[in-house]
């Protein structure tokens, strides 16, 4: 049971119930009402974690040594050791308010509780995992649970590891129910990185070299006129579309899922939308299309709140016809699975992340906050020309950054946005995003717990920044160049970036 706080703060003091100050050891919560702390086994204590050096000479050596390299260039290569609510802590104690916030997955903040508590409790029963030839309880209450709070025309739940993994499910589900090959997607939409979701991406430079991918079209995100063209066609499977576009922060106009909708079903298209990022409170409420009119969906994808910032999770909820479509006899009751869906570890903390939604009423906390933070940073317009449209909806929040003069060339175009970020980090304590490397959007999905406090260091952080480069573009990027420079003299050795 979750006893919700009365005074509408997440106190700091319960998420270190479940990780210590000066220990990088995790520990585990008994109660979270008390605080008590069941210790770590000896063997888990005994292990430190390596070194601050090693934790970046092996992730560029055997992981990302280009994303190492950038890291680095931007003065990002250090290593959080602790993570409390909205908040991380790195090696020196110094804390950071996590506004990106795992791109969305740490909705109910970083080791909470009663998330901590379901691994541990799931760890205690001994479940099995894997079996593959059973029916295990926990999948089908999460199913359950999940049904319960979607549109009616939704009545089964498949279960994935990841928002891409879902998509792809929706498109094999869709050509399976249509038997139609195209799909239809939005300019500037994002929906995942595998070659099937990728597909969809309204970005060009996100698919240059993968090609040749499925045959997809894209029309512009919000017009309707533009939407019914393209589905008169009538070869699309499903039109996949996000409530609120997830690079940028562009939220549909007022009424256009509701006739997208109808429009699809008219022309029997199936309805595909992507609440990856935006469903399960991030806008409001459990899913933002639903609540913008969308209540007869074919397919919903949801995925990143569910993890609690601990388990790769996702699901994909499913309308009868088009399940009984697909899984359409004996034989192919298992032609879509998957090897680690519907892991008792990931079903736990699922089910854990439902119930602390329910009981944090962190949807309408999403609402409160998002509104705060997006009017406090527009008011900042009046003192900085430098701030463009600031735009969202619950805690999903972007602005624009609108240079004096047009950037020249890729270089300033990419080093002046994150003059501005590393302003963010390094002296506000803000740790943010810019919503791809030619962006000049900056971008918040923080911890849905975050509270009064953390929004008005955000804002306090942002104002800071925009003061830092709003004298010039090119001061503003000599900036970001300088500070590159001094990371890479102090940082490196010899052919360390090589």
């Amino acid at each position: 049971m979750i006893v919700p706080d009365p005074s509408g703060r997440r106190a700091e003091e319960s998420y270190d119930a479940t990780v210590m100050h000066d220990s990088p050891t995790v520990m585990s919560a008994t109660s979270a009402s008390t605080g008590a702390i069941a210790s770590a086994s000896p063997a888990a204590a005994a292990a430190p974690l390596s070194a601050a050096g090693d934790d970046f000479a092996n992730y560029r050596r055997f992981v990302n040594p280009r994303f190492a390299r950038v890291l680095r260039l931007l003065g990002f290569d250090r290593t959080f050791v602790r993570g409390a609510g909205a908040h991380l802590f790195d090696r020196t104690g110094r804390r950071v308010i996590d506004a990106l916030g795992g791109y969305g997955a740490v909705s109910v903040g970083h080791n909470h509780p009663e998330v901590v508590s379901a691994l541990h409790r799931a760890l205690d029963r001994g479940l099995p995992g894997m079996v593959h030839f059973e029916t295990p309880p926990l999948v089908g209450e999460l199913a359950r649970d999940l049904l319960r709070r979607a549109p009616a025309s939704l009545g089964k739940a498949l279960f994935t590891n990841s928002g891409t993994e879902g998509i792809e499910a929706a498109l094999k589900l869709s050509r399976a129910a249509t038997g139609r090959a195209a799909f239809l997607s939005c300019e500037r939409g994002f929906h995942g990185f595998t070659m099937g979701a990728l597909s969809l991406v309204g970005h060009e430079p996100y698919r240059k070299g993968f090609g040749p991918l499925l045959e997809s079209r894209c029309v512009p995100f919000g017009d309707l006129a533009a939407l019914e063209r393209a589905l008169a066609s009538r070869d699309i499977a499903a039109f996949v579309v996000e409530p609120v576009q997830g690079k940028g922060v562009y939220s549909a106009p007022t009424g256009y899922l509701a006739e997208a909708q109808r429009l699809c079903h008219r022309n029997g298209t199936l309805l595909v939308v992507d609440e990856v990022q935006t469903g399960v409170g991030r806008c409001g409420s459990f899913l933002a299309s639903a609540a913008d009119g969308a209540d007869d969906p074919d397919i919903v994808v949801i995925s990143k709140p569910l993890s609690g910032g601990m388990i790769p999770v996702g699901a994909v909820l499913v309308r009868d016809r088009v399940w009984n479509a697909t899984f359409s006899s004996l034989d192919r009751a298992l032609i879509h699975s998957s090897t680690f869906h519907q892991a008792p570890l990931a079903m736990s903390v699922a089910r854990a992340v439902l119930e602390i939604m329910d009981a944090e009423q962190l949807d309408a906390r999403s609402i409160r906050l998002g509104d705060r933070l997006r009017l406090e940073i527009a008011a900042l317009r009046q003192r900085h020309a430098v701030l463009g449209e600031v735009r969202g909806r619950g805690l999903m929040v972007a602005f624009d950054l609108m240079p004096p003069r047009p950037l020249r060339g890729r270089l300033e175009s990419m080093l002046w946005p994150q003059a501005l970020l590393m302003h963010l980090h390094d002296e506000g304590g803000v740790l943010a995003q810019v919503v791809n490397q030619r962006s000049a959007t900056v971008k918040f999905t923080p911890p849905l717990v975050i509270d009064d406090d953390d929004i008005t260091a955000i804002v306090r952080a942002v104002d800071a920044a925009l003061m830092r480069v709003s004298a010039s573009v090119l001061d503003g990027s000599l900036v970001a160049l300088r500070t590159m420079a001094l990371n890479l003299l102090l940082r490196s050795k010899s052919r360390d970036l090589a």
